[in-house]
């Protein structure tokens, strides 16, 4: 996955993640590739992602990506 995904791919990743629930949050914000490898836990906060295990995962799966693609 690289920083250029389109939103629609970044649903696909959620719904990897088991974070289907979240998809729409995603949607409504157009979060992409760029947007989703510059989240951090007050931006996963504000896009409305309360649960804080949730958070923490999908910030893990970040990590995961940035590393993955050399960030």
């Amino acid at each position: 996955m690289t920083a250029n995904i389109h939103k629609f791919q970044v649903c696909q990743w959620l719904l990897a993640l088991g974070m289907e629930s979240y998809i729409t949050l995603f949607m409504d914000k157009t979060i992409t590739g760029a947007a989703l490898l510059n989240l951090d836990s007050s931006g996963l906060k504000d896009l409305g992602i309360k649960n804080k295990d949730d958070r923490e995962k999908i910030k893990k799966k970040i990590k995961e990506l940035k590393a993955h693609n050399g960030r």
